[in-house]
């Protein structure tokens, strides 16, 4: 079994407060939702109904990213995500399908370290998981900054401007507004990743961090018509 991308839904933003993210398009039992959230504060993110991978704070005082995991069960979870006050929340959830089916979709050393910075290079922190993974690099910013594109097996989940989806919330003039992204490299060998450095279009405050989601075991059914009475009876005959 592969892990394949499905789609990602409408990001969520506001100049304060709680945002509303958009759900994936055309969800299946055991797709694997995954939300990044980034705010320009130090102010904490809250997601019910959301298992939490990572949150924390990233380069000076103005940018936090959190991320979180959802496993589609026949129902749409909540999508309010809650911030108290604070600055330009911005957030989108990208699906995937194939992925590990029971407990945490997270390789067993698949989350990187959050690292932050205030310039342009927003580098992300190298893992090493212990299985061949779909690998997603994930990074907010305090400003509304395009990303480019890192070329290879990598793809746009969702990205800000230059990845054609929803730019964040604008804000009045002199206050920091955001962007949010998430590129994915849909199977990555059990080998350190080394630094993931991806370029935004100005030098502000980002957090970053690396996620590697585990595949899910392969399984084939066996069909009746391939078991015969014929090849029994030879199976029976050679342990005689």
């Amino acid at each position: 079994m592969a892990i394949t991308f499905v789609n990602a839904g409408a990001e969520g933003s506001a100049a304060s407060g709680n945002i509303t993210l958009g759900a994936p398009a055309s969800p299946q039992t055991d797709d694997v939702w995954i939300a990044t959230v980034h705010s320009s504060d130090q102010v904490a993110h809250t997601f019910t109904d959301w298992t939490q991978i990572a949150q924390g704070n990233g380069g000076g005082t103005t940018s936090r990213i959190s991320v979180w995991y959802f496993r589609y069960a026949g129902s749409t979870p909540n999508l309010v995500v809650t911030h108290t006050a604070g600055q330009s929340p911005i957030g989108g959830i990208a699906s995937y399908r194939g992925v590990k089916n029971t407990g945490s979709p997270v390789d067993a050393t698949g989350t990187g370290a959050i690292t932050g910075g205030t310039d342009d290079s927003i580098e992300h922190a190298a893992i090493t998981p212990t299985k061949v993974s779909c690998l997603l690099v994930l990074n907010g910013s305090a400003d509304d900054n395009n990303r480019t594109a890192l070329g290879g097996d990598y793809a746009v989940a969702f990205e800000d401007t230059a990845g054609g989806t929803q730019n964040s919330y604008h804000t009045a003039a002199g206050n920091p507004d955001g962007s949010v992204s998430c590129f994915h490299d849909l199977s990555v060998p059990a080998s350190d990743t080394g630094i993931i450095t991806v370029t935004q279009a100005a030098a502000d405050a980002w957090a970053s961090i690396l996620v590697a989601l585990e595949v899910g075991p392969f399984t084939q059914a066996l069909s009746a018509s391939a078991v015969t009475v014929a090849s029994l009876t030879r199976l029976n005959d050679f342990y005689r």
